[in-house]
């Protein structure tokens, strides 16, 4: 299992794979949005409102360790709940199981 971190300010990224940090920069597209409307009415008057929030998207990284090579991971990353989930694969080729979470 790999455990990330995605930092907002510089597009930074840090993923752990047994013991080894790997740092490097993501990229992240947004997909999916959901709204929220409200309204309201009185003495024969309506309002209302609506706001439209980007809600998913898909992200890379790219990464390498000082002592363990490079890595690259695809993901998908909610930011209602500033979090995701993805792959990454190493040099070597073996594969790992990504979550990530955003600060």
């Amino acid at each position: 299992m790999a455990h990330g971190t995605l930092h907002r300010e510089g597009k930074a990224a840090e993923i752990v794979i047994g013991g080894h940090s790997y740092v490097g920069t993501w990229a992240y597209v947004q997909g999916g949005s959901f709204s929220v409307s409200t309204l309201g009415g009185a003495g024969g008057f309506a309002t209302g409102g609506s706001t439209t929030e980007s809600a998913t998207g898909e992200g890379n990284i790219i990464a390498s360790s000082r002592d363990a090579g490079n890595l690259r991971c695809a993901f998908n990353y909610s930011r209602s709940s500033n979090s995701g989930t993805g792959l990454c694969r190493l040099d070597d080729g073996s594969l790992y199981d990504l979550q990530l979470a955003a600060q």
